[in-house]
């Protein structure tokens, strides 16, 4: 059994005894299983998908990190959603914002690169909840 501890800045999401996690990183999705080698990975927006009790757990996550040392996995996101708990109308009104926002901000000579890395991850995230949510159905 590996212990998995999800964490955002608003506190833990998740910390249970798991079987397995997959985690999306740069490198690809990256299936931990007990006895993994130790790891520090850039964990990418996108699906985490938490194997326990023989059943599937899908949450949708945004950038962060993640470390795996022995049977211990932490990862630091900046949100974490049960894919369940997603709402169609909020993801449509976060990616119009988001995409709002970016486009504001590209038309404002003031922004910077980091805010506009900022928006775009936003909107990503958005996306990302988007298409997971879909491919529930």
């Amino acid at each position: 059994m590996l212990r998995l501890e999800i964490v955002t800045p608003e506190g833990i999401v998740f910390t249970e005894e798991v079987e397995s996690v997959i985690l999306p990183t740069e490198m690809g999705e990256v299936n931990i299983l007990p006895g993994h080698r130790p790891l520090m990975t850039k964990v990418i927006p996108g699906q985490l998908q938490i194997f326990q009790h023989g059943q599937k757990t899908s949450l949708a996550v945004d950038r962060g990190f993640g470390q795996i040392v022995g049977d211990r996995v932490a990862v630091a996101v900046e949100a974490a959603i049960d894919v369940k708990r997603i709402d169609d109308q909020v993801i449509k009104e976060a990616k119009a914002r988001a995409e709002a926002a970016l486009e504001e901000a590209k038309k404002n000579p003031d922004s910077s690169q980091e805010e506009l890395d900022e928006l775009e991850a936003k909107l990503k995230f958005s996306l990302f909840e988007e298409m997971i949510k879909k491919n529930r159905r």
